[in-house]
């Protein structure tokens, strides 16, 4: 099986190296984008199994990045991740999955270990439902 490939959408900080460099040592194709624009430019070159991406951004923030992607019709089914911190409203009771458009959400600080299992689920491939066996 081929290694996923993920888009880790944020500004250049600490944190995203660190973060690529988690996922590149767990076997993770990993390309770190500096915002919106830089993402979608290269998505006309590669197609991610997993966009993570930082909630609050310049210029396009990662609500309007998951907006933009759902309304693709090729690009509606790639699975997103969405950072944001724990401080912020939308994570009150669980809200956020009213107004995320974002597969799952994942509040900072946050552990190394729930990252990888929340990337693990995201990038594992769907069993083709109506295959038929030889």
């Amino acid at each position: 099986m081929d290694m996923a490939t993920i888009m880790l959408i944020d500004e250049p900080t600490r944190l995203r190296e660190l973060l690529s460099s988690i996922l590149r040592m767990r076997g993770y194709a990993v390309l770190e984008c500096d915002g919106g624009q830089d993402f979608f430019k290269r998505l006309r070159r590669v197609r991610p199994d997993l966009v993570i991406v930082e909630a609050i951004l310049p210029v396009m923030s990662g609500f309007e990045i998951c907006s933009t992607l759902r309304r693709d019709p090729i690009l509606k089914d790639v699975p997103t991740l969405m950072m944001c911190s724990e401080k912020h409203h939308l994570l009150k009771g669980g809200a956020w999955r009213e107004h995320v458009p974002a597969d799952e959400f994942i509040a900072r600080p946050f552990g190394v270990q729930e990252l990888l299992v929340r990337v693990a689920t995201l990038t594992r491939p769907v069993p083709n439902v109506g295959a038929r066996s030889g």
